[in-house]
């Protein structure tokens, strides 16, 4: 895949960009201390805020925020649905699932505290949770659950869709990926239907815990069999993996958080921990 860079979008009105996804038309930015989430057309052009939170500023100072790190789409009673989790780092404080979806010219959000998921997440790897990533494949929701310095491994974990978020059973696939100094964390999932390609980002973080944040290291992407993600295997491994940094100047230096197409152009998000997101568009070539 040869991708050429087309333009950044930064924005201080969505702060801490932490997923990306398409709803209807629109692409929507999640930051993970956001008041607000973005919305933005065609053109990257920030048209719509959608309020999330009470708050005074546009981003929630780190002990108080839910730390919203993970989307993707559920079509339910044919409406598109956009789910939006919490990390669940910290206790039950970010044990959040929230879904938005579109109401005439405007944007419901429903909230849901603590739903039955992040008391499976507990056991489905004996690893801290720390939910970075989530897509829908294969009829299973996987959830992408983050390493550290500490314990370095990544997952992918796999809920049955019909019985979202209220499960009672789930099914892990521990990410194979190469070593790094500082070990690479799952930071995005996301399935282009079109094309049937699995994309997945990872970034690197100088941190020995789910909660506090470290220096930046390098991100990569990676590309999966969509086959793979089924609940026979246990293990997963990437049919790429690139380091970011090493292709591209424009995302060098850059905590790469999440991934989508959108526009038949790949986007990614970067949050570099300074109170702003970044978009980064690239045209993908055939």
């Amino acid at each position: 895949m040869a991708l050429l860079f087309n333009q950044q979008i930064t924005t201080q009105i969505i702060p801490g960009g932490s997923s990306i996804e398409v709803l209807g038309k629109h692409l929507v930015l999640i930051g993970d201390d956001a008041k607000y989430l973005g919305v933005y057309n065609y053109n990257f052009e920030l048209t719509t805020k959608v309020q999330l939170w009470d708050s005074e500023n546009v981003s929630i100072e780190k002990k108080k925020k839910a730390d919203l790190e993970a989307s993707f789409i559920l079509t339910k009673n044919n409406v598109e649905t956009l789910q939006i989790l919490g990390s669940g780092s910290k206790g039950e404080k970010r044990n959040w699932l929230l879904e938005v979806t579109e109401k005439g010219e405007g944007y419901h959000v429903e909230k849901y505290y603590n739903p039955p998921i992040y008391e499976i997440l507990k056991t489905s790897t004996n690893e801290k949770i720390n939910i970075e990533a989530a897509e829908l494949i294969n009829n299973i929701i996987w959830l992408g659950n983050r390493g550290n310095k500490l314990a370095p491994n990544n997952y992918f974990v796999g809920f049955n869709y019909a019985n979202f978020p209220n499960n009672n059973a789930a099914h892990a696939l521990k990410i194979n990926i190469p070593t790094h100094k500082v070990p690479f964390g799952i930071s995005g999932l996301y399935l282009h239907k079109k094309s049937q390609i699995v994309y997945a980002t990872f970034s690197s973080e100088d941190t020995e815990d789910a909660y506090l944040d470290g220096a930046i290291g390098p991100s990569a992407i990676a590309t999966f069999n969509l086959a793979d993600f089924n609940t026979t295997n246990t293990q997963i491994t990437p049919t790429s993996f690139e380091v970011l940094d090493n292709l591209y100047s424009q995302l060098r230096g850059q905590k790469i958080e999440s991934i989508c197409v959108y526009n038949n152009q790949l986007v990614f998000v970067a949050d570099n921990d300074n109170q702003e997101s970044s978009l980064f568009v690239f045209d993908i070539i055939p």
